[in-house]
């Protein structure tokens, strides 16, 4: 079966051309349009159908304004959803790049320095084992040095004076020798002379 419409047109006295305002009426909904501005006066005028049989032309008015913002508001807000979905995606995509070559760059760097560090500590260890061998040799040499004292000669000052001492004691005992030569060549010289 065929859907059945009705036509009312209005025509306004200069243009019986075209009709300035229209009513069709088909299926289950009644539309009237019109090819310039529409206009309803009255001292009041009501919306059939209305849960608030009270509303009249200022609050459709109102309704018509506040639907065209809503729609736009809602048109809006789902263009700046999808433009924030979009600009997150892209900065969490940035953020993976940027940590990723961020982490590798950190590996490597970490990598770099554990192997100075290692590189470091095999020197420090083979420099130290140096000098132990040099200071076993130089302590070896210093016993031997003092090997038979029997003064505790473990300051400069005390080998100083030990030897101050020594020599001391040695240019004693040299004089004492000198006097006794002296006294044995005298003693020779008169035994010569008498003879």
């Amino acid at each position: 079966m065929s859907s059945k419409s009705s036509h009312i047109n209005l025509y306004s006295a200069s243009n019986q051309t075209n009709p300035t305002a229209q009513f069709v009426s088909e299926a289950s909904k009644s539309s009237l349009s019109s090819s310039s501005a529409l206009e309803l006066k009255g001292a009041t005028i009501n919306l059939v159908n209305s849960s608030d049989s009270t509303k009249n032309v200022t609050d459709l008015a109102q309704f018509l304004s506040t639907l065209g913002t809503s729609s736009a508001l809602a048109s809006e807000s789902s263009a700046r959803q999808s433009a924030i979905a979009s600009e997150s995606a892209a900065r969490a995509a940035a953020v993976a790049s940027c940590n990723s070559t961020q982490d590798q760059a950190r590996i490597q760097a970490v990598t770099s320095i554990n192997a100075s560090i290692a590189s470091e500590a095999n020197t420090r260890s083979s420099e130290v084992n140096g000098l132990s061998t040099e200071i076993a040799t130089e302590r070896g040499r210093i016993d031997t040095l003092l090997q038979g004292s029997t003064v505790d000669l473990d300051q400069l000052a005390e080998i100083v004076a030990s030897y101050s001492q020594a020599d001391t004691t040695l240019l004693n005992t040299i004089n004492a020798l000198q006097a006794q030569v002296t006294s044995l060549q005298q003693t020779i010289d008169t035994l010569t002379a008498s003879n």
